[in-house]
């Protein structure tokens, strides 16, 4: 019968191993983001700027109103959305608002 011995294994080990396992976890890690970037994974979309409208443009003032009336409408939609979700979702329960 063979006993055991009761000591934990050490956790040292020989810097050309340790270096070795650094040096393949480095190259996998570069691999996975090349197919990564090859796959186009990790890209930001692209946000265009809205250019505003031209000081010599005509009747300017007239489509910085339509513009205001238009972001204020669909500020409104968004609001009665969110009221009906709220409503259709609990309409028996009271809330603690």
């Amino acid at each position: 019968m063979v006993k055991k011995s009761k000591k934990s294994k050490s956790k040292r080990i020989p810097l050309k191993k340790k270096y070795k396992v650094i040096r393949k976890v480095k190259e996998h890690h570069k691999k996975k983001a090349k197919e990564a970037k090859k796959l186009g994974l990790n890209k930001k979309k692209k946000v265009e700027k809205d250019p505003g409208i031209p000081n010599d443009w005509p009747f300017k003032e007239q489509e910085l109103k339509a513009l205001e009336a238009r972001r204020a409408r669909a500020i409104e939609e968004l609001e009665q959305k969110k009221a009906e979700r709220k409503e259709r979702v609990s309409p028996n329960f009271p809330s603690f608002d």
